[in-house]
């Protein structure tokens, strides 16, 4: 039974908040107190020194010998002085292996623990993450391994205890200080600690790897540059350059914007250094790094197709970074320059075809180039290049088709009907039919209105080029273009079809009069007369003035016109030899100005 002053009182407790007639019941205990939180583990120093001050080939020697001899129950504990022993040495992954057997023996103790976190700090990009714990450890060596490990894991701000991290550091052998100075003087100067890096440099200074190495020369020229002092930074930075290491390629990059920010390097010079740095360091973020640092180079020194090629170099290279989709942003709009300039004739062409060229080697598959492909094939037949618009329209159709195969891109069918009918097109122009009937021969893959007329045009131009006339004019479509009806007009006229040919022209000539050249108005005229229309001749010739650039035409279609009886054949025939003769002088007038025929 409790004490008198202890038991509970006659009035009810009155908690806040509520009104002094009420009664409250206390809350259960475990809403009223705190869990109490797990004390820390305190884990023990590493205290390596003698490990690492005793001959390694001896002590190693004789740490397997007594390993081979211990009991069972013993092993652990000499597979945990093997893995001190390599750790003391700076052997990481042998370290690791001797401790997860001591572990997998049933090793489980502060000293084990205190090897695991270390070496977690010493070689993080080889080992999985600090795992979650209720409560963080203590131990004198703790801070030093978690300021290594935050700095590890990337951009951090200020580390808790950094310098106590510091001071832990002389407790090390060499080999691990070596490991550890370099990050911590990394960090101490991006943070802008000074007194702390100046701390670091001292130790470095005691280390003969470290003193002549990339690393410290590297750090020297940033805290110099800090300071404004440019030309100590420049010494500072070509001296870590010739390294080979991560410190020598951030010293190169620095060495190239330490001469862009003092206007010391030109443009182009600048970006011949990130060229030759990049050739230097490839790969994980430093090479990323260099990559955008010569692209944005590129620019600056206004060449567009280097640095595109550079981007493109980025999206191959880190697909899923940021620096890929910024990239991706940038190679977006600089292609839409480079071509629209190109496309527009502000870019000589020459020069353009050279662009092209080079962009296509890396571009093809990227999913941004065949639009540009295409309108390029396009302004190559405009030139009248047609051999080389039919090599690209090719070159584009097999590509398109490997990333459709390949899931890189949809299958559009009216795309693919157009670059086959602009190919077929392409080897027709250029004197090369017999290449188009293997395109032609195939149906489209789409309705579309426009690209079947397209289709019978470009057959019709094919038989027209071979001499089919019959299947020329088998093909005539529907609703036939003017295009159409010159090719049949011209190839009924061949035919010597007179009045089915006049009727053509004649169709031709109410649709469309501009399509009238001298030529093949003077088809129309000689085909009206031959089929017996003289009636109309009077009027063509009034109609058409472009007859009277002709010398004799207009005598000549006064001759025909009059229509009289008594017209000898003889006469009638020197007439006609003299409009023939007068037409193939026009249709070589006409092969000069007039494509399409």
């Amino acid at each position: 039974m409790p004490p008198a002053d202890l038991a509970r009182p006659e009035t009810p407790l009155v908690w806040p908040g509520a009104a002094p007639d009420d009664v409250a019941a206390p809350p259960d205990a475990a809403e009223t107190v705190p869990p109490t939180p797990p004390a820390p583990r305190r884990l023990p120093a590493l205290d390596l020194g003698p490990l690492a001050e005793a001959p390694y080939l001896e002590t190693r020697a004789g740490m397997l010998e007594a390993l081979a001899a211990a009991r069972e129950s013993h092993r652990a504990g000499v597979l945990i002085g093997l893995a001190r022993l390599h750790l003391a040495h700076g052997m990481f992954p042998e370290a690791r292996s001797f401790l997860r057997r001591a572990e997998a023996a049933g090793e489980a103790s502060p000293v084990s623990e205190v090897l695991d976190l270390a070496l977690r700090a010493f070689d993080p990009r080889r080992h999985d993450p600090v795992p979650a714990a209720d409560a963080a450890p203590e131990g004198p060596d703790v801070p030093l391994f978690s300021a290594l490990l935050a700095i590890a894991e990337g951009p951090t701000g200020p580390i808790p205890d950094f310098a106590e991290a510091i001071d832990r550091i002389d407790a090390l052998p060499v080999a691990l200080q070596a490991v550890a100075l370099p990050p911590m003087l990394d960090h101490a100067v991006g943070a802008e600690r000074w007194w702390e890096a100046r701390k670091l440099a001292g130790r470095f200074e005691e280390i003969d790897a470290l003193r002549e190495g990339s690393v410290y020369h590297y750090q020297l020229g940033r805290v110099a540059e800090a300071g404004r002092e440019d030309v100590a930074a420049f010494d500072s930075y070509l001296r870590a350059a010739t390294g080979r290491d991560a410190a020598a390629q951030r010293a190169r990059l620095a060495l190239v914007a330490l001469g862009q920010r003092t206007g010391t390097l030109e443009p182009a010079e600048a970006a011949e250094m990130l060229r030759a740095a990049r050739r230097l360091w490839q790969g994980g973020p430093l090479g990323r790094q260099t990559l955008a640092a010569l692209a944005a180079a590129d620019l600056a020194a206004g060449d567009r197709v280097s640095a595109l090629v550079v981007l493109h170099d980025i999206l191959r290279a880190y697909p899923d970074s940021l620096d890929a989709q910024k990239a991706r942003a940038e190679a977006e709009a600089l292609l839409a320059q480079v071509y629209g300039e190109g496309l527009s004739g502000i870019m000589p062409l020459p020069v353009f075809m050279q662009a092209h060229q080079r962009l296509a080697e890396d571009f093809r598959m990227s999913g941004l180039f065949d639009a540009y492909s295409e309108s390029y094939a396009g302004l190559l037949m405009s030139h009248g290049f047609t051999a080389a618009a039919a090599e690209e329209l090719s070159v584009l159709r097999d590509h398109v088709a490997v990333a459709q195969d390949l899931g890189l891109g949809k299958a559009e069918p009216a795309r693919d009907d157009r670059l086959r009918l602009a190919e077929a097109e392409a080897l027709i122009a250029g004197g090369r039919p017999e290449e188009a009937v293997p395109l032609l021969a195939a149906p489209l893959g789409a309705e579309n209105p426009e690209l079947s007329e397209r289709l019978l045009h470009l057959r019709a131009s094919v038989f027209e080029a071979s001499g089919d006339t019959e299947a020329l004019l088998d093909a005539t479509p529907p609703e036939p273009s003017e295009r159409f009806l010159r090719l049949k007009a011209d190839a009924l006229f061949a035919r010597e079809s007179w009045s089915e040919a006049y009727e053509t022209y004649r169709a031709l000539w109410e649709r469309a009069p501009a399509a009238m050249a001298p030529s093949r108005a003077a088809r129309m005229l000689l085909a009206a007369h031959r089929s017996g229309s003289s009636a109309d001749i009077g009027a063509i010739v009034d109609a058409l003035p472009q007859l009277a650039e002709t010398p004799h035409w207009a005598a000549i279609a006064r001759e025909l016109a009059a229509d009289r009886p008594e017209l000898l054949p003889l006469r009638q025939s020197m007439v006609e030899a003299e409009i023939a003769d007068a037409l193939r002088t026009v249709e070589r007038i006409d092969s000069l100005s007039e494509p399409d025929g």
